[in-house]
């Protein structure tokens, strides 16, 4: 993709991230968290035709930590059977690949909600079909969100952020409403080179991205995020002796916690798409490529609007209206007999 066609390519993303309808489907899907998980997976199939695209924009300072992992064998128990985790590096010039544990924190704009977010991932590998995938085994939120195993979920962060300094710091408080602080890290990003990442963990184990065990419930889980490979060519190398890690107590079972293997920061905002119509899974960059040209002769694009969902969101809420009372006059009847 050349520049200018980057610049378009971030136009269109831009353009699938409207606030207005952000906020309704926020708003509406916040409500329909009282239903019953099959329904709630069955609203999100219904407006998928109609909002084919999501827009998923990563702001400036995305920050990964990753730690090796010590016992593989609890690692694997978050994952679905048939994989294995598959050592990477992060950065070209990393001598040794490792079995590691990613934990990426950021705030994002997206087409369904606007936010903090930290996404946990383990790399594995499918024996069967050997494609590899990046799998979110847990993640914390201070804004709403929807997985397959849980349906419309999130705010499990209060008193959290990600943010700046002007003297080049970068500060992360990621504090857990059940239980407590998780994550506080000071990162200077002053003098920090930029360095050229690793190809396999940025491309060919990022085609596919899935759900781990407890998250991806009983439908298909797996999709791909679309995006300019040059969002992923090089990124901000932080040396561990400028940061700070005061708590870290992510998947401490499985880790090395005293020490990050590699830490690293984009510096720019990481503009994707996910079309949940697409008829296939990634399987290499030049269909990914395939993807994106596709994408850029659209003449208008396909947004999630808020009046597209509010029908099935609607009668989501009707039905658990009528739950409730048919529950509330069942309890009346015992106690009145």
């Amino acid at each position: 993709m050349t520049r200018n066609e980057n610049s378009q390519f971030i136009e269109k993303v831009e353009q699938l991230v409207q606030p207005e309808d952000v906020n309704t489907i926020s708003f509406l899907g916040d409500a329909n968290k009282v239903l019953p998980l099959s329904i709630q997976q069955a609203i999100v199939r219904k407006g998928a035709p109609k909002a084919p695209y999501m827009g998923f924009i990563v702001e400036p300072y995305c920050f990964f930590l990753t730690y090796e992992i010590t016992d593989p064998e609890a690692a694997l128990r978050y994952l679905p059977d048939g994989y294995d985790l598959v050592p990477f590096k992060m950065f070209e010039d990393e001598e040794e690949e490792k079995n590691l544990l990613v934990i990426g924190t950021f705030s994002a704009r997206t087409s369904a909600f606007t936010g903090l977010r930290s996404e946990f991932y383990l790399i594995a590998r499918n024996r069967e079909s050997q494609i590899s995938s990046w799998f979110i085994i847990g993640y914390e939120t201070n804004t709403n969100s929807y997985d397959p195993g849980h349906g419309f979920t999130g705010y499990s962060l209060e008193n959290s952020y990600l943010t700046t300094t002007p003297y080049g710091d970068l500060l992360i408080h990621l504090n857990s409403r059940k239980k407590g602080p998780l994550l506080t890290v000071k990162a200077s990003l002053k003098n920090a080179p930029m360095k050229k990442l690793a190809g396999p963990i940025w491309f060919e184990h990022n085609f596919h991205t899935d759900y781990g065990k407890d998250l991806r419930g009983s439908e298909e889980s797996i999709f791909s995020l679309v995006y300019d490979p040059a969002t992923m060519e090089e990124a901000l190398y932080i040396e561990p002796e400028k940061v700070k890690i005061e708590k870290m107590l992510i998947f401490n079972e499985f880790i090395y916690s005293t020490r990050p293997a590699s830490i690293l920061c984009f510096p720019y905002a990481q503009h994707y798409f996910i079309n949940s119509q697409l008829k296939r899974n990634h399987r290499n960059r030049e269909e990914m490529e395939e993807t994106l040209r596709d994408f850029l002769e659209l003449k208008q694009v396909p947004t999630m609007k808020g009046d597209q969902i509010k029908k099935p969101l609607f009668r989501g809420i009707l039905l658990a209206a009528i739950i409730n009372a048919v529950v509330m006059a069942g309890l009346l009847v015992t106690l009145l007999t």
